[in-house]
């Protein structure tokens, strides 16, 4: 009987039921406590930099992903300003961003607790892809006071980090564009906003 046991908990770890934790949604405060642009100036000049650097942060993971993360926040951000500005971004967010401080910015604040740079587990994987769209939603949100270059910036982040998800979780392509329809709708809604970012006889 308790050969039975160790079995089965064994086979639990191993699968990683034990470990997964909870994912909640996806929310982008945009820079946290940094400005999201100049003040009274361009407010939301990098903006959706910060946003696009959220979605990695938004589940952590291994340690060379938080360092590739904070390096495009850096780009993106030098892109939008200077190379100076970027590199004191991606500096801030080196030592600023770290997993289990307990900041609501940290690496890995989707999960509840903190989880150093553990790799999800498979579950936690395809909880994660669930909820993936709902990134949309929140670029769809902050889009308002955003340009159509920031917009599209991140609609493209959003769309390859999806994908790449995808491939590492192997869903067949029909899974993979089950709510394509959906997303662009949005998209078409987000463009729509004002008539000169999307004209009416583009599609």
């Amino acid at each position: 009987m308790l050969k039975k046991l160790m079995i089965f908990v064994i086979t639990l770890l191993l699968s990683g039921s034990v470990f997964s934790e909870e994912l909640q949604s996806f929310q982008s405060d945009g820079c946290s406590m940094y400005p999201d642009g100049v003040p009274l100036v361009e407010d939301n000049k990098w903006v959706h930099c910060c946003i696009t650097h959220d979605m990695s942060y938004w589940v952590g993971g291994k340690k060379e992903e938080k360092l590739k993360a904070d390096a495009l926040l850096g780009q993106c951000v030098a892109e939008e300003t200077s190379e100076f500005h970027g590199g004191l971004m991606e500096l801030g967010v080196l030592t600023g961003g770290l997993p289990n401080s307990g900041l609501p910015w940290r690496w890995g604040y989707g999960f509840k607790n903190g989880r150093s740079y553990k790799t999800m587990t498979l579950e936690e994987k395809k909880m994660h892809f669930e909820k993936f769209d709902g990134i949309i939603f929140e670029i769809e949100r902050v889009s308002p006071d955003l340009t159509l270059d920031q917009i599209s910036y991140m609609i493209a982040r959003f769309e390859l980090q999806r994908h790449l998800l995808a491939v590492e979780l192997k869903l067949p392509p029909e899974v993979e564009m089950l709510s394509y329809d959906k997303r662009l709708e949005i998209v078409y809604r987000i463009y729509n906003r004002d008539a000169a970012l999307f004209p009416q006889d583009q599609y």
